[in-house]
């Protein structure tokens, strides 16, 4: 823009001021568009948000509903599981049925008893404990003290060893007494065991 100072003639004078003036006037409405501009995107962003907020409000109560269903329905099982381990227990103990074993060399059937604790890592205690076990679907100190009071087996200790090998495990509790069972693991070992006792003579 040619620059004019008070020496200029009146006319050049007043051209430079109406240019100046038309400029404001361009500049003055390109801020307000501008600001119409702004105001819209605000807006369409408010509305947004609103909505968005508005869905995740009802998620959120969705959610609650659901929450609180499945933690119903989750008690009712666990009622239902519980009443079914303590009826399964019941008719455990109605099929206790006790092994005996009758074996016509007994020299010969100890020192197989021997070869197969070495064989499989357990002690003659351990390997008892698991064949008692085994007649059980599921067992107690009860049980233990019923049957092998007097053995010498130290129950919590042998039932912690047990556990750690995976051979039983806790499934509740009865007289606030653990409710134990054999594993798979324990169930199939102790099939093994049972099967080659059986076939010494």
């Amino acid at each position: 823009m040619k620059k004019v100072s008070i020496h200029h003639d009146k006319e050049e004078i007043y051209d430079a001021y109406q240019r100046v003036l038309n400029n404001l006037r361009v500049q003055r409405h390109k801020n307000k568009q501008h600001v119409l501009h702004k105001r819209e995107i605000i807006k369409e962003k408010n509305k947004k948000y609103n909505t968005l907020h508005w869905k995740l409000f009802r998620m959120k109560q969705i959610m609650f509903g659901l929450n609180a269903q499945i933690n119903k329905m989750r008690g009712f099982g666990n009622k239902k599981k519980a009443e079914g381990r303590r009826a399964g227990y019941k008719e455990a103990i109605k099929k206790f049925d006790k092994i005996a074993f009758t074996p016509e060399n007994p020299f010969r059937f100890i020192a197989m008893c021997d070869l197969l604790s070495d064989t499989i890592k357990y002690t003659p205690k351990e390997i008892s404990f698991i064949l008692w076990a085994n007649q059980f679907d599921f067992f107690t100190k009860e049980d233990f003290d019923r049957d092998l009071s007097k053995s010498e087996i130290p129950y919590y200790y042998i039932t912690s060893k047990m556990k750690t090998k995976d051979i039983i495990t806790a499934i509740g509790e009865k007289n606030q007494r653990k409710v134990y069972t054999l594993t798979g693991s324990g169930k199939n070992l102790a099939t093994k065991i049972n099967k080659y006792i059986k076939n010494i003579r």
